[in-house]
């Protein structure tokens, strides 16, 4: 018995021994600033214009440019931060030749990070009807788990409304997933 009881006091002291949980350090916030500025065409540098009322995300939080095209956000080092493009521009073309309508902050930035954006004029597809106006389709929860769903949702979802809405842009949304 006193082997036990040896036993069973030696874990009681090992457990009031164990070093506290450390809690995670909240993300460093780096303070995001920039300009969202139009460039007259894709061959000539932009003319400096800031466009105004742009939205600016951090994927958490949305900004507006002010009327000078500045904005400032908040955003976590190694996340990105990105414009909502606005109807009658369009983005333009990265190095990778995607457009460039985001920045990801380096993992190490510090207090204060700059990321500036470019707009062309002239919207890309269907041309809008109103400069204001951008009709949207948003497929939500859509339950793909395989590349057969995939297929069934493309083949018997989204085909049949091509062409039959005006939306220019449709997007699938799925709560939850990485």
């Amino acid at each position: 018995m006193p082997i036990q009881r040896f036993a069973s006091l030696l874990f009681v002291c090992a457990c009031m021994l164990r070093p506290a949980p450390v809690e995670a350090a909240a993300p460093a916030v780096v303070a995001v600033s920039g300009r969202v500025h139009l460039q007259a065409d894709a061959r000539r540098a932009s003319d400096g214009r800031g466009l105004a009322d742009v939205a600016v995300s951090n994927g958490v939080d949305i900004v507006r440019t002010d009327a000078h095209g500045r904005y400032r956000i908040a955003a976590v080092p190694g996340k990105a931060v990105f414009v909502v493009k606005p109807a009658g521009y369009r983005f333009v073309a990265g190095s990778d030749g995607l457009p460039a309508f985001w920045r990801t902050l380096p993992a190490d930035a510090g207090p204060a990070a700059t990321a500036d954006f470019v707009l062309l004029p002239g919207a890309t597809g269907a041309p809008a009807r109103d400069a204001k106006a951008l009709d949207v389709l948003l497929f939500a929860d859509s339950q793909v788990k395989s590349e057969r769903d995939v297929d069934y949702y493309r083949r018997d979802i989204v085909e049949p409304i091509i062409g039959r809405h005006p939306a220019a842009l449709g997007v699938t949304w799925a709560p939850g997933r990485r």
